[in-house]
């Protein structure tokens, strides 16, 4: 499980893909971004790493690709095809570029630190 990009320092300006990370964290059903299968999906960047999220622009056509670890929510459907749409349309809010999404993983109830709405810890 990944944590949330360190912040940028105050003389340096967010960069897109800590943007994209901010996002799609907040998308309901999202527990955490992830490296990947292979771990290559991420952004390098001057002191600090973007796990879970590659901004692709050079070679090729331009991308995002995200790759994450998906939480149970009650009352939204647990269709992951559903939840790749969501992230999709969210990161689509920032960036007009193919936005590609993995679903590398599923948090169980344990990995989890907060409870779902309703629910009693």
């Amino acid at each position: 499980m990944s944590t949330p990009p360190a912040a940028p320092t105050a003389t340096e300006a967010p960069d897109l893909s800590e943007l994209v990370a901010e996002v799609v964290l907040a998308v309901p059903g999202v527990a955490a971004l992830h490296a990947g299968p292979s771990g290559t999906v991420a952004t390098y960047l001057p002191r600090r790493r973007v796990t879970g999220v590659a901004v692709r622009t050079d070679g090729g056509r331009p991308s995002v690709e995200v790759c994450v670890v998906a939480a149970p929510v009650r009352g939204l459907r647990t269709d992951l095809a559903a939840l790749a749409a969501r992230v999709r349309r969210a990161v689509g809010t920032l960036v007009p570029l193919p936005v590609d999404v993995t679903v590398a993983d599923l948090a169980d109830r344990t990995d989890l630190d907060t409870p779902l709405e309703g629910e009693h810890p």
